[in-house]
């Protein structure tokens, strides 16, 4: 399932890219791709509902996937700690692809 993240998502004024991931999953669904290629500036908020959306998928038994274009988006989800956390991918192919 690949989850399309826009930018006016990725901060807690613009929405909660979190509420996004978890409504992706369904029974069955083992890997949800988010795909923030779109997506530029995070604040601490939007990266806080990735976290828990990611933690909500793993007692699901499911994976989070992140698709990052942007350097300092890709800074960002370092310094915050969760590239140790979730697989980061180039592109939506190789997320999808990865088994």
């Amino acid at each position: 399932m690949v989850v399309h993240i826009l930018t006016g998502l990725a901060t807690a004024a613009g929405g909660n890219a979190g509420d996004l991931v978890r409504a992706a999953w369904q029974p069955g669904v083992s890997v949800v791709v988010a795909d923030m290629t779109a997506v530029g500036d995070w604040d601490d908020a939007g990266l806080a509902s990735l976290l828990t959306a990611h933690g909500d998928l793993v007692r699901r038994q499911a994976e989070l996937r992140l698709v990052v274009w942007s350097a300092g988006l890709y800074a960002a989800l370092q310094t915050a700690g969760l590239c140790h956390q979730l697989p980061v991918y180039a592109n939506v192919d190789a997320a999808i692809r990865d088994p």
